[in-house]
């Protein structure tokens, strides 16, 4: 068995399912129902270098379609720290994608 060390892939943010977050606020309009609405990008990682803002919705992380945090968590897993990776979200009811080079989560 080899021993080494398991560096989990990370964007840098916290968030919550965009449907959750319309059963607590169902007058706003985030442009979609599902994805995962990001709640907080920490300052200096991978999504705030990226341009990814407060109150956008994840909806895909490369083909992969994104409903909820949880969702998300899972495929991240399936990346390495390093690896360029093409997220799409909506901002203001506008559907975008960025690129972002996946970051070593914080112990």
């Amino acid at each position: 068995m080899r021993s080494g060390t398991f560096r989990k892939a990370y964007i840098g943010i916290s968030g919550a399912d965009a449907a959750l977050y319309l059963q607590y606020y169902p007058d706003e309009d985030l442009g979609t129902e599902t994805g995962v609405f990001v709640s907080k990008v920490y300052e200096g990682s991978p999504a705030h270098l990226a341009g990814i803002q407060e109150q956008d919705v994840i909806t895909a992380l490369n083909d992969t379609k994104i409903d909820k945090m949880v969702q998300l968590t899972r495929v991240l897993f399936s990346y390495k720290p390093g690896d360029e990776v093409t997220i799409h979200l909506y901002r203001n009811r506008q559907e975008l994608e960025v690129t972002l080079k996946l970051g070593t989560a914080p112990e």
